[in-house]
């Protein structure tokens, strides 16, 4: 009995010499590494952030300057556009301009039509106007002429001349391209609520 439990005295012993390097860095060691990894990577995370966040600071500056003038490009874009409260005031609005550019170059509309056309983003779209009518070569020149050199955003498509009568007087069939602006929907909505308000 003394030499077995002598043995296993030995035994113990030489399992606990065995395992407690094994158990030690489990319990100590292991965590320790495990932690510090962690602590070191979000340690690198965190510095990453921070130079993104002083690049952003120091770039500050430039960033104000871009966004200001890309809001005065918008502007100058917006204002070459044919504005109202809605797409058929917008549309109304193109059609008053081509009929009072006509008249002072002195030629005669026949008719003037918006026949529609798409929506590029919510409050902008692009539009088809047609015209026909009468006048003599130089006056029909000079229409097309300040119709792409107004204001309004105004792009010829298509043109079809024959001859009226002898007097030189031709007869035109003329497509415009028109790009509009109006208020979008919501804002309509918003802005109503705030007029019943007051």
């Amino acid at each position: 009995m003394s030499r077995l439990a002598a043995r296993d005295r030995r035994a113990l012993l030489l399992l606990s010499i065995l395992a407690g390097p094994t158990l030690g860095y489990r319990l100590l060691v292991g965590p320790y590494m495990s932690t510090r990894a962690e602590l070191r990577e979000s340690v690198q995370r965190e510095t990453m952030l921070l130079a993104s966040e002083q690049a952003d600071l120091r770039d500050a500056d430039l960033h104000r300057k871009a966004l200001a003038a890309a809001r005065r490009q918008l502007e100058v874009v917006t204002g070459s556009l044919f504005q109202a409260e809605s797409r058929p005031l917008a549309e109304a609005g193109a059609a008053q301009y081509v009929r009072t550019v006509a008249g002072l170059s002195g030629v005669e509309l026949r008719a003037v039509d918006t026949p529609g056309g798409d929506s590029i983003a919510s409050g902008l779209g692009t539009g088809r106007i047609m015209l026909a009518g009468e006048g003599g070569m130089l006056e029909v020149m000079t229409l097309l002429r300040r119709l792409e050199a107004g204001p309004g955003r105004l792009i010829t498509r298509g043109i079809a001349i024959q001859p009226a009568s002898e007097n030189g007087r031709l007869s035109f069939e003329l497509a415009l391209d028109a790009h509009y602006a109006w208020e979008r929907e919501d804002e309509m909505a918003q802005s109503r609520v705030v007029r019943a308000d007051q």
